[in-house]
């Protein structure tokens, strides 16, 4: 998992189209059960709000985890590392930054901000923040399962205004795209978490 992560880090560091979105989806096992699920994305942005536009990537993740303990609810964790671009392709200057926050945002114009629990310096020099799974979270993830698009929102410092990144997932021949494959993980793992958790 953190090898396909560092894949997608080392692909925006090296020069890959940052015109096309690129995901995949993975479920995360404990002992040989489903603990979680986790949507890996790197998806190309244009920060109006610091940058006057510039463009920049997104890698990130949004993980589930938790199924496997019926005392807790699962938890949420959002993992988000940001390459400002500068200059012309193919020959881009590239700038990791730690976003100072990240959250994730509803159709109704809602974000996750009150589930916060903790945020840190993720591995990769990125942010990493984990939530309460609420109904923010239930809303977001309704329609990303719907529509294949998630939308996140960061700032650069504290106090700073938000940066809206749009995440439209591509979908294969079937029908089908990374977004639907952790949508059904995370049906699946929920489900196990419930019978566990019934007395």
């Amino acid at each position: 998992m953190l090898g396909l992560f560092a894949g997608m880090l080392v692909a925006a560091a090296a020069g890959e189209d940052p015109q096309t979105v690129q995901a995949s989806s993975h479920p995360i096992l404990q002992e040989g059960v489903l603990d979680g699920c986790e949507l890996l994305f790197q998806a190309p942005f244009k920060d109006h709000v610091y940058r006057n536009g510039g463009a920049a990537i997104a890698t990130g993740a949004v993980i589930m985890l938790g199924f496997t303990n019926p005392q807790r609810d699962p938890i949420v964790a959002i993992k988000l590392l940001v390459t400002d671009l500068s200059g012309t392709a193919p020959d881009w200057e590239r700038r990791n930054a730690r976003p100072y926050s990240v959250w994730l945002m509803t159709d109704a114009m809602h974000t996750n901000r009150e589930s916060l629990l903790k945020a840190d310096t993720a591995d990769n020099g990125g942010i990493i923040s984990a939530f309460r799974f609420d109904k923010d979270f239930v809303a977001a993830f309704d329609s990303l399962i719907k529509t294949d698009k998630l939308t996140l929102t960061f700032n650069r410092k504290q106090g700073g205004a938000d940066v809206e990144v749009p995440v439209t997932f591509p979908v294969d021949k079937l029908g089908r795209s990374a977004a639907y494959a952790f949508g059904e993980c995370t049906l699946t793992g929920g489900r196990e978490w419930q019978k566990r958790r019934a007395p």
